[in-house]
């Protein structure tokens, strides 16, 4: 016969409620400490593996991302002197690239800089860092050789305190600043003064190189014996009329407005040969709101917007420039141009030609830097680009081109 089930006192009640109660407790303890350790474990791995992801960073910008010739050059090095490339470009050019459509707000490698291969402005710079590498590797290793060298620890430690400056006012550090310039979490202060010693050491040895091989007094006269239409200066006298021509005019009616400025061309060329003063011609020519640009107050030292002096060959020159320069020409000389394309026409008065200093120092100068150049060209022949990461598509195109 089945036994009936104990009924539970009061008292009996109350106990177990405690030991489950205490029992539920224990569990939630357990439990909450699985969660605690679960998550210190994922955020340790987390740890592990960005700082593995960043090794492998900084070791890939280490590692050969060019070689020229036996020389191997990292991202890091590459990277470090293309910011200087690249910036400097943009700042000596700006407005040009401008007028090209480059944005300079916008990443490079975004931008395109030949529509016919693709290439971007990033392969641009990229092309001209390699040349900017090659030069500083040729001249380094003939350093090597001839055993020349600098002393350049003033030029580092004034450049790392710049470089500190800059990034305490930045609110970062030095080595994080560099990082930055060099795109790349490798970038040190040891490992980059590597690379600013080399260029401070190069450009020592670029301008030795200059003084060095200064040319002569007899070789400047030669060179001016031999073309000397591209070095003689000459001075002259112009004055511009502009037609009265708006876009709404017929190809006739523009032909007349140009007819009409070169009839009064040639009364102000006849009244110049006359003896009339050109300069005093200039002003009464000149429309009213213009005339305060020649009637100058009494004593102003200022030339002649109309006087032009030191005018040598360059490219792209106006139109009369080859008049100017012809060996026929003789003092006071006079002559018209017509401009039909921005329809202008200007009287010109031929004053002197001649060959001073100045000029035979600036031949000096292109013969200086065509001999120097010249040499680091072999130098360079022994760096040729070998593009073992593929990281260059670009630059052999541009090395042909140039050969």
């Amino acid at each position: 016969m089945d036994k009936e089930p104990k009924k539970l006192t009061a008292y009996e009640l109350r106990e177990l409620k405690k030991k489950e109660e205490a029992r539920k407790q224990r569990n939630s303890m357990l439990a909450s400490v699985i969660i605690v350790c679960s998550c210190i474990i994922l955020t340790a791995i987390f740890i592990v593996i960005s700082s593995v992801n960043k090794k492998k960073e900084r070791d890939a910008d280490l590692k050969e991302f060019v070689k020229l010739g036996e020389t191997s050059v990292s991202r890091l090095e590459f990277n470090y002197f293309k910011y200087g490339v690249e910036n400097d470009f943009i700042y000596n050019y700006n407005t040009y690239l401008q007028m090209l459509g480059f944005n300079p707000q916008m990443s490079p490698a975004l931008q395109i800089y030949d529509e016919s291969t693709g290439e971007t402005w990033d392969d641009f710079f990229n092309s001209m860092t390699v040349d900017q590498i090659r030069q500083i590797k040729a001249l380094s290793s003939e350093m090597k050789e001839k055993q020349v060298t600098f002393d350049v620890k003033e030029n580092l430690d004034t450049y790392f305190k710049n470089m500190k400056a800059t990034a305490e006012s930045s609110n970062t550090t030095l080595d994080a600043y560099l990082q930055y310039l060099c795109d790349s979490k490798a970038a040190t202060k040891k490992r980059v003064s590597k690379f600013v010693e080399e260029e401070y050491l190069v450009g020592m040895y670029y301008n030795k190189m200059l003084e060095d091989s200064k040319a002569s007094d007899e070789d400047v006269q030669a060179e001016y014996d031999a073309h000397p239409e591209d070095y003689e200066t000459v001075d002259y006298h112009v004055y511009s009329f502009i037609a009265d021509v708006t876009e709404e005019m017929s190809s006739l009616e523009e032909a007349e407005a140009m007819i009409a400025k070169l009839d009064i061309a040639k009364e102000m060329e006849a009244r110049v040969k006359a003896g009339e003063d050109f300069e005093g011609l200039c002003f009464e020519y000149a429309p009213e709101a213009e005339k305060t640009n020649y009637n100058k107050p009494e004593g102003e030292e200022e030339e002649s917007l109309e006087k032009i002096t030191g005018l040598t060959v360059q490219p792209g020159m106006v139109g009369y420039a080859e008049w100017l320069f012809d060996k026929e020409r003789v003092q006071g000389e006079t002559d018209i141009y017509a401009d039909y394309e921005d329809h202008l026409v200007y009287v010109v008065r031929f004053d002197r030609r001649y060959y001073d200093d100045s000029t035979k120092e600036s031949i000096r100068d292109n013969l200086t830097y065509n001999k120097v150049n010249a040499h680091l060209d072999e130098l360079k022949a022994k760096f040729t680009v070998v593009d073992t990461q593929n990281n260059l598509p670009f630059y052999k195109i541009q090395d042909d081109t140039a050969n």
